[in-house]
C-alpha cells in the first residue's frame, strides 16, 4: 500500500522531485534476453528514419540552448565602413568618411528575462530527448512484438500440422471402421467437422506468419530475417520473479516518456511566464566603442571612445506585454493539469500493464502444468498401445490432443512475452524482473 500512497501524494502535489529521477535504461531490450531482437535493435537505429529524424531534434533543440546563454555574456563586433557625403556647411561639400572600431555591448539579466529563456531552451531539450526515448520504446516494441509473434506463428503451425496429421489418420480409421460397421457415423462426422476447421485455422496462421515475415523484412531491410528465427517452442520464453507491487512507483512515473514531455512543457511555461512578467521592467545595458574616423580626402584622422549606460523602458505598448503576460499564464497553468493528468493516466497504466502481465503469467503456468499432464498421459498411451491396450485411434486422439495443447501452450507464453513488452513500455525502460529462458514448455 505504500506504492498507492506515494502515487496519491504524486497525484496531489502535481511534482516529482528532481533528485528521484530514474535514469533511463538505453539497453531495456536485453532484459529480454531475445538474440535476435539484440541484434536487430543497432540496425533498426540505424535505418529507421523516425528514429534519426529524433536525433536531429534533440541536435537542434541542443544548439537553440547556446543562443539565450550566449545572451548572458558581452558580445564584441568589430565595425568597418566607408561612405560618400554631401554636407552643406563643410569646406568639402562632397566628401569621402572611412571608419574602423570595436564595440562592446552587454544586456544586464537583472528581472530574469534571458536567465528564463535559457530554461525554456532546456525544457524544450528535455522534451525533445523524451521524445526520443519514447520513439525508442515504441519501435523496439514494435520489433520485439513482431519477433514474438514470428515465433509464436511459427510454433503454433508446426503443432497445428502434427494435430492435423493425427487428426486426419484418426478420420481415415474412423472412415474404415464405419465402413464395417465398428463406428458410429456420427463420430466420423464430427472428426470431419473438426480436421476442416483445424484446416481453416492452419490456414489462417500461415497467413498470419507471411503477414508477420513481411513486416520484419520491412523493418529491418532484412530479407534474411527470418531464416535466423527459431520457433517458440525450440527458444521458450523468459521465466518471470515478478514483485506484487512496484516500490518504486516515483522512479518508474518520472521515467516515463509521457510524463517526462509534459514535465518539461509546464517548465517551458512557467519560464515562458517569467520572461512575460520581466517584459515589465525596464531593459539595463552598457555598451562601449573604440573607433578611427578617418577624412579621406584630406587625410585627418579622429580617435575615439565611448561608454554608455542604456536603459530602455516599455512606457506604452497598447496592452502587448499584459496579453502575453495573461496568455503565459493560462498556458503555465493549462500545462500543469497537463501534466498532474498525464501522471495519473501513467498510474493507471502502469498498473494495468503489471495486472495484464501476472495474469498472462498465471494463465502460461497452468498451461504448462496441462500440458505436463497431456504430455504424461501420451506417453502411458504410447505404451498401452504397444502393449496391446488401447487401438491406435485412440493414441491417434491423445496425440492430437497433445499437440492442440501445446500450440495453446506458446500462445500462452506468447502472450507473456507481449505483456512483458508492454509492461517494459509503460514503465519506460525500467524493470523489476529478471529473465532467464527455460527448456521446453
Amino acid at each position: 500500500m505504500t506504492a498507492f500512497r506515494w502515487w496519491g501524494l504524486i497525484v496531489l502535489t502535481g511534482m516529482i522531485p528532481s533528485c528521484l529521477t530514474a535514469s533511463l535504461s538505453h539497453s531495456w531490450w536485453l532484459r529480454l534476453n531475445d538474440p535476435i531482437i539484440n541484434q536487430a535493435v543497432p540496425r533498426l537505429m540505424g535505418i529507421n528514419p523516425d528514429w534519426r529524424a529524433y536525433e536531429a531534434d534533440v541536435t537542434q533543440a541542443k544548439a537553440e540552448t547556446t543562443v539565450p546563454r550566449a545572451m548572458q555574456w558581452p558580445s564584441i563586433e568589430l565595425t568597418a565602413g566607408a561612405s560618400r557625403t554631401n554636407i552643406r556647411d563643410f569646406p568639402f561639400k562632397e566628401t569621402s568618411f572611412g571608419q574602423i572600431g570595436a564595440q562592446l555591448k552587454w544586456d544586464w539579466d537583472w528581472f530574469g528575462k534571458t536567465s528564463n529563456q535559457v530554461k525554456r531552451a532546456d525544457a524544450l531539450l528535455n522534451a525533445k530527448n523524451a521524445e526520443k526515448q519514447e520513439g525508442q520504446l515504441k519501435l523496439v516494441a514494435e520489433l520485439a512484438n513482431a519477433v514474438v509473434t514470428a515465433r509464436e506463428t511459427m510454433g503454433v503451425i508446426h503443432h497445428m500440422k502434427l494435430e492435423l496429421t493425427a487428426r486426419e489418420t484418426q478420420e481415415t480409421l474412423t472412415q474404415s471402421l464405419v465402413k464395417v460397421g465398428l463406428a458410429d457415423p456420427s463420430l466420423l462426422h464430427h472428426l470431419s467437422i473438426t480436421t476442416d476447421q483445424l484446416r481453416s485455422n492452419l490456414a489462417q496462421m500461415e497467413a498470419l506468419s507471411q503477414a508477420t515475415q513481411y513486416e520484419l523484412i520491412q523493418l529491418l531491410d532484412a530479407p534474411d530475417i527470418w531464416n535466423e528465427l527459431n520457433s517458440m517452442d525450440e527458444y521458450g520464453v523468459p521465466t518471470l520473479n515478478l514483485e506484487p507491487e512496484l516500490t518504486e512507483p516515483i522512479e518508474a512515473l518520472n521515467n516515463r516518456p509521457d510524463v517526462q514531455i509534459s514535465k518539461s512543457v509546464w517548465e517551458g511555461m512557467v519560464a515562458k511566464l517569467g520572461e512575460a512578467n520581466a517584459a515589465y521592467w525596464p531593459s539595463i545595458g552598457v555598451s562601449g566603442s573604440y573607433g578611427s574616423f578617418h577624412l579621406l580626402d584630406t587625410g585627418d584622422r579622429i580617435n575615439g571612445w565611448s561608454a554608455n549606460l542604456d536603459v530602455t523602458y516599455p512606457l506604452f505598448t497598447f496592452g502587448r506585454i499584459t496579453a502575453q503576460a495573461t496568455a503565459a499564464k493560462a498556458g503555465a497553468t493549462a500545462s500543469q493539469l497537463r501534466y498532474e493528468s498525464t501522471v495519473k493516466k501513467g498510474v493507471r497504466k502502469m498498473m494495468t500493464s503489471l495486472k495484464q502481465l501476472l495474469a498472462s503469467h498465471t494463465i502460461e503456468e497452468r498451461g504448462r502444468s496441462i500440458l505436463d499432464s497431456q504430455r504424461q498421459l501420451l506417453r502411458l498411451h504410447e505404451m498401452k498401445f504397444a502393449s496391446g491396450l488401447i487401438d491406435f485411434g485412440t493414441l491417434c486422439d491423445t496425440q492430437a490432443n497433445y499437440h492442440a495443447g501445446y500450440a495453446l501452450s506458446i500462445r500462452q507464453r506468447a502472450a507473456v512475452a507481449k505483456a512483458m513488452i508492454q509492461y517494459q513500455v509503460e514503465l519506460g525502460g525500467m524493470s523489476k524482473w529478471n529473465p532467464s529462458l527455460p527448456g521446453e514448455p
